[in-house]
């Protein structure tokens, strides 16, 4: 939720229809994020109008193999 919050994630374009912070972050079925073995393997967020700055907590993702943030 850190990343939904450091990047105005109530402004992203489909904020209503992505489930985040809808249970936990491998169990909800949050739009853009994959998990394997419980932890956050997948961030990909494309196109969403995401703004501001990533959280230092991304850095806390030891599992994490891609982030993709791409805005056109």
């Amino acid at each position: 939720m850190d990343f939904w919050n450091s990047t105005n994630g109530e402004w992203w374009t489909d904020a209503r229809e992505n489930n985040w912070g809808n249970g936990d972050h491998c169990t909800g079925n949050w739009t853009g994020v994959e998990c394997s073995g419980g932890e956050v393997v997948t961030i990909e967020i494309v196109d969403n109008n995401q703004t501001g700055e990533l959280s230092e907590s991304l850095g806390g993702l030891g599992a994490l193999d891609r982030l993709s943030l791409s805005q056109p």
